[in-house]
């Protein structure tokens, strides 16, 4: 994300696309999400999802958590942040991801292949219908000029729309209902997440010789040769003039191929690390660290870029961001458990949760009643013990 946010995507010497912006564009962030909904599934019980109170109790923490990373991120959309914050996109997610945190792992895979087949022909379709405007960065103040506006950028028509990222969020909460402590599961993920990004570039460049795609879009769009080449090679936020836009794939298009294939390299790449965190553990600690405290680190890289002249000297300002998020990373975990805004949105939902769903369970919740009557039956020194 640093490394996209700071250093140029074009190359000096060509014009073209520089090697890091091919890299890591459009990869970066659906990592992020893919994340997020394996981070939502743990939180909800792992490979066995909470039922009863207990997933009542998930189900108002998680909204309290959707709701601060709401107001939070439209606050920090107040800098004049050169890049897109995906903050307030997150609130939604997680708001949309209460319906599905009681789900098998095999209804979050349907529901994951929903939304990335249909999610991005019907965001496409609300963007046709100009009955709203796209706001980019929404803030407090939108929120309540523009309630409306802001509402359908965020879940339709802008940079992260959730009726296509969704599609991130809901397979990483299929994978972190799995065992992903199985060595068979990290090879699934590794090749599994390869195999299917490969064939998705394969397809891509079928279609785009067999359909003629650029000129299909030449002829369809009030757009002019160089700019749907730009497009193509750089990617970004499609125009709404031709539904032949859904056949490409390029960087934070959101189209069917483009969140399969972006999926997928995510899918790998976390196969990848899960699978030498089993035998290298202590050797990415430096990892491990900022990357318990993402929301700060996240956060503290937007104030950076809206404040400092990283694209001045961006080769310093990105190593120096890199460094900084290593070394105070791995010290605040030495001396804390949490990130500084991690704790905040963790106390805050968990106390949300407590208040909302108290400890005595509802009248009529047989699932809470049979567990709490085994465990008061259990012999001494075989109760639960937390």
């Amino acid at each position: 994300m640093i490394i996209v946010h700071s250093m140029p995507s074009r190359n000096p010497d060509t014009g073209g696309v520089s090697l890091l912006h091919q890299i890591f564009s459009g990869h970066a962030a659906p990592l992020f999400a893919l994340l997020a909904g394996v981070s939502l599934a743990l939180l909800t019980g792992g490979a066995t999802a909470h039922d009863g109170r207990r997933l009542r109790c998930d189900r108002v923490m998680i909204m309290t958590r959707a709701l601060v990373l709401l107001v939070f991120g439209m606050a920090l959309n107040f800098m004049p942040l050169p890049v897109f914050s995906i903050l307030p996109f997150y609130g939604i997610y997680f708001l949309m991801g209460i319906l599905f945190v009681g789900a098998r792992s095999y209804t979050l895979w349907l529901w994951a292949g929903s939304f990335a087949l249909f999610g991005p022909f019907l965001a496409h379709a609300v963007g046709q219908s100009e009955a709203f405007e796209s706001i980019s960065a929404p803030t407090l103040v939108t929120a309540v000029s523009e309630p409306l506006d802001v509402i359908v950028s965020l879940v339709a028509v802008g940079y992260y729309p959730a009726l296509t990222w969704m599609a991130y969020i809901l397979l990483g909460m299929a994978l972190g209902r799995m065992d992903l402590s199985r060595r068979r599961v990290h090879y699934l993920m590794m090749f599994g997440g390869a195999l299917v990004a490969g064939v998705t570039v394969v397809i891509s460049s079928l279609l785009v010789r067999w359909f003629d795609i650029p000129g299909r879009l030449l002829e369809q769009s009030w757009l002019t040769d160089a700019e749907i080449t730009e497009i193509l090679e750089f990617g970004g936020p499609l125009p709404i003039d031709s539904w032949w836009w859904m056949a490409v794939n390029g960087p934070h298009t959101n189209t069917p191929l483009s969140l399969l294939s972006t999926a997928a390299i995510a899918v790998s790449v976390l196969g990848v690390f899960l699978f030498l965190g089993t035998f290298a553990e202590r050797a990415l600690a430096f990892l491990a660290a900022p990357g318990s405290m993402t929301f700060t680190m996240y956060s503290a890289h937007l104030v950076l870029m809206a404040f400092a002249p990283v694209y001045s000297y961006p080769v310093f300002w990105t190593l120096l961001q890199i460094t900084a998020a290593i070394i105070v990373g791995l010290a605040w975990s030495i001396l804390f458990r949490q990130g500084p805004l991690e704790r905040v949105i963790s106390k805050t939902s968990k106390w949300a949760g407590h208040a909302a769903v108290p400890e005595t369970p509802r009248r009529g919740d047989s699932k809470d009643r049979r567990k709490n009557s085994a465990v008061s039956k259990a012999p001494p020194g075989r109760g639960n013990r937390g």
